[in-house]
């Protein structure tokens, strides 16, 4: 975010995380816990 130069507020911008970057998120927790599994 940021500060509104004008009113002095701050401001904030939200959004979902798009389709691909969840799935690439998913995939890498995925890879990550089959590395990290020392069965």
């Amino acid at each position: 975010g940021f500060i509104h130069p004008t009113t002095k507020q701050p401001i904030l911008f939200e959004s979902d995380l798009p389709d691909d970057m969840v799935a690439v998120i998913s995939k890498w927790r995925k890879y990550s816990a089959d590395k990290n599994d020392v069965s």
